[in-house]
């Protein structure tokens, strides 16, 4: 699969991302609640990515 693992913790991320843009093109969101929302998500996704980075580079060290 692109060599993602199957527990990508970046998926969960991608669907929310999925429903607020839905519920902001459906009116649900005003456009203050959408970025907001959207600067949430980015972080989470940072937050996400940069703890994945980390279980790699310790996965790899304790192999070694």
């Amino acid at each position: 699969m692109a060599g993602r693992a199957m527990d990508d913790p970046i998926d969960p991320l991608r669907i929310i991302h999925k429903v607020l843009k839905a519920k902001y093109a459906a009116g649900e969101l005003t456009d203050k609640q959408f970025r907001d929302r959207g600067r949430e998500l980015l972080e989470l996704l940072g937050n996400a990515v940069v703890s994945h980075y980390i279980q790699q580079n310790i996965s790899k060290h304790n192999r070694s």
